[in-house]
């Protein structure tokens, strides 16, 4: 199984932003439509796992419709650290 299984990567980054007592934090959600043809997976191979690339300082999520198509990412970081968030996607 494990040679069946492939994995992308695609990142989203975000422009909002959110002010605070101890700081400025980036606040996103971003819908990926068409996320197959997005990342280059062949419409008919079928996504077993979409995940968040998780790291320090970040609050991360990501969700996939299977009937759709459509991912939605989003997270929360404080506005010195890098806005991109990334989600990674395996698929048979």
């Amino acid at each position: 199984m494990e040679n069946l299984i492939k994995i992308k990567k695609y990142s989203a980054t975000t422009q909002d932003y959110i002010s605070i007592n101890s700081g400025t934090l980036v606040i996103s959600e971003v819908v990926i439509y068409n996320l197959k043809n997005k990342i280059g997976i062949p419409l008919n191979s079928t996504i077993v796992s979409v995940s968040v690339g998780q790291s320090a300082g970040y609050c991360e999520h990501c969700t996939y419709n299977y009937e759709t198509d459509t991912a939605h990412i989003g997270h929360i970081v404080p506005a010195n650290n890098s806005r991109t968030a990334n989600i990674y996607v395996a698929y048979i």
